[in-house]
């Protein structure tokens, strides 16, 4: 998909795709004439076509990853937190989650079409996950305590850190969230984006992704997405202080647990 995309573009595999569509010109600069009149379009908005052309028909041919079923359902009677971070638009991820991930719950779900939010590599997708799970934390915490005491009280995070701001209130610290969470993924903006927002990295290895297994930021690999149950079960082993045999096999010295996404 992204060869053809690279090609309909003509750009070169060194050039971001969704980069080299935002530094393109948004000023309209030619003319279509269909039957429902005339529309002036620019170099970006024919350059989003394309790419939500190719991806859109990529996106009938999608098959669920091996594990994802179990993975899905143990974290789910574990109760833990999946979001879904991505660089694709809205469509296609509405297509994967109705089609291969009905019944799951994911928030936020995180595209390039999220206002506001800079896509991968930049960590700002993951964070924003982790934001929003500390506030439902939060908010969680507040009830239970509430109930047990009657009253709301105020929120307890866990490893999460706070601080507090000039009125007094509790405020999230946004390098402190990522190291409660996890970042599942297949390339290296995934693996570059759960790093740059502290969390630990998981690489779901293929033969087009192999030469990441060593990388600085792979914290782990693995080959099916249940293979993640165990690990999980055991803790979240990273090879941060690890040593290059622990590295590519997958273990470290680092122990850590979190949310899931991918």
């Amino acid at each position: 998909m992204f060869i053809e995309m690279r090609s309909a573009l003509n750009i070169p595999k060194s050039i971001d795709i969704l980069q080299h569509i935002r530094d393109l010109s948004d000023e309209p600069d030619r003319v279509i004439r269909d039957g429902d009149g005339d529309e002036r379009t620019s170099p970006r908005s024919r350059a989003r076509d394309v790419v939500s052309s190719i991806e859109r028909n990529a996106m009938f041919s999608q098959r669920p990853q091996p594990g994802m079923g179990a993975l899905m359902d143990y974290l789910t009677r574990r109760n833990v937190r999946k979001g879904l971070c991505t660089r694709n638009f809205n469509e296609p991820v509405e297509h994967l989650l109705g089609k291969f991930l009905k019944g799951q719950v994911f928030g936020p779900v995180v595209t390039r079409e999220t206002e506001g939010v800079a896509p991968k590599p930049s960590p700002e997708g993951v964070l924003l996950c982790g934001r929003v799970w500390a506030l439902e934390e939060r908010e969680d915490a507040k009830v239970t305590r509430g109930d047990r005491e009657g009253e709301s009280g105020s929120a307890y995070l866990g490893s999460s850190s706070k601080r507090h701001g000039e009125d007094g209130g509790e405020q999230l610290v946004d390098h402190d969230l990522g190291t409660r969470m996890i970042m599942v993924g297949d390339s290296f903006d995934d693996m570059a984006a759960g790093r740059h927002a502290a969390a630990a990295t998981v690489l779901l290895v293929s033969e087009h992704n192999r030469h990441l297994v060593g990388h600085e930021y792979t914290d782990l690999s693995i080959r099916r997405l249940d293979d993640l149950v165990e690990i999980l079960e055991e803790g979240m082993l990273g090879h941060r202080e690890g040593n290059e045999d622990d590295k590519r096999e997958g273990r470290g010295e680092n122990t850590r647990s979190g949310r899931a996404l991918s």
